[in-house]
C-alpha cells in the first residue's frame, strides 16, 4: 500500500467516524487527491481539507471536483424520490437498493457518491413498473437476467426484480426466502417532504454483502463498496451487531443521516 492510499485510509476514517487525522510529513497531495478521486471519495472527504496544510492547485482542484460531485449526487437523489413517488402512485411497492439506503448510515448522507438508481419491486409487477417509467419518460437502454436498466435527465436507473450477488440455486432460494419480507419491513428515508422505502437494517447488511460479493467476482472493490460497510456497521450501538443482522437459520455469511430514518 503506497503512502497516499494510508493518508487516503486515514481520512475516510476520520470522515465517517472522527478519528484523529495523522498526515506525514512531505505528503504527496497530489498523489493523495488523485487516489480520493479514483476512489470516488471526493465529496466525503472535502470537509475535512479546511484543517490540512494542503498546495492551493490541489485545493482547488479538489473544491471545483467537490462541487461536481454534489451537484451530481443531488441530481440523484432526486431521482430516488422521484421513483419511489412513480411507484408508490401506481400501488407498486418499492424499495432502494444501495444508493439513498446506504447513503442513510452515513453521518451526511450527501457525501457519499452515487452513481444510479436502484431499486427493487416485486416479481408480480415488474412488468407493469416497466410499462410505468416507459410511460413517464424513462428511456429503456439494455435487458440484463436481473434488472432493467433505464435513463432519465442524465441519471441512470435499474429496474431490479431480484438482488445481484448469489449465483447457486440453492443459495438464491435460502436467499430470497430471507428477504421475503423486504417490502413490509422497510424503513423509510426522508428529506424535506420526500421520501424513500429502504430496507430494515437486517436485509440492508446481507444486501450489502452480496453486492460486494458481485463485485469481487468481477468488476472488484473499491473503497466506496468499503465505506459503505463501514458507515453501516460503525452506526450500530455496537459494531457487532452489524454481523448479527445477518444471523438467522440457515443463513451464514461465507462493503446519523442528515435525512432521518422512521
Amino acid at each position: 500500500m503506497t503512502e497516499a492510499q494510508k493518508t487516503v485510509l486515514n481520512l475516510t476514517s476520520a470522515a465517517l467516524f472522527g478519528t484523529p487525522v495523522t498526515i506525514p510529513p512531505e505528503t504527496d497531495w497530489q498523489a493523495v487527491y488523485d487516489e480520493v478521486k479514483s476512489q470516488e471519495v471526493v465529496a466525503l472527504l472535502y470537509p475535512l481539507t479546511s484543517n490540512l496544510d494542503i498546495p492551493k492547485v490541489v485545493l482547488k482542484q479538489w473544491s471545483e471536483d467537490r462541487d461536481k460531485y454534489l451537484l451530481n449526487n443531488a441530481k440523484n437523489i432526486s431521482g430516488h424520490f422521484a421513483v419511489q413517488k412513480l411507484m408508490d402512485e401506481a400501488g407498486i411497492p418499492c424499495v432502494i437498493l444501495k444508493g439513498l439506503a446506504s447513503a442513510s448510515y452515513y453521518p451526511d448522507f450527501l457525501q457519499r457518491g452515487f452513481g444510479d438508481v436502484d431499486f427493487l419491486v416485486p416479481r408480480k409487477p415488474y412488468k407493469k413498473a416497466a410499462a410505468l417509467l416507459k410511460a413517464n419518460g424513462y428511456k429503456y437502454k439494455s435487458q440484463h437476467d436481473k434488472h432493467k436498466v433505464y435513463t432519465r435527465n442524465n441519471v441512470t436507473y435499474e429496474l431490479h426484480r431480484d438482488i445481484v450477488g448469489f449465483p447457486t440455486t440453492s443459495i438464491k432460494k435460502v436467499f430470497n426466502k430471507y428477504i421475503s419480507d423486504i417490502f413490509d419491513c422497510a424503513n423509510s428515508f426522508e428529506h424535506k417532504n420526500q421520501r424513500c422505502k429502504i430496507p430494515s437494517d437486517r436485509l440492508h447488511a446481507v444486501i450489502l454483502l452480496a453486492h460486494t460479493a458481485e463485485h469481487l467476482s468481477t468488476s472488484g472493490m473499491g473503497l466506496r463498496h468499503l465505506c459503505d460497510w463501514a458507515a453501516f456497521a460503525g452506526s450500530m450501538p455496537d459494531a457487532s451487531q452489524a454481523y448479527s443482522q445477518i444471523s438467522a437459520p440457515n443463513i451464514s455469511a461465507s462493503g446519523n443521516a442528515a435525512g432521518q430514518k422512521k
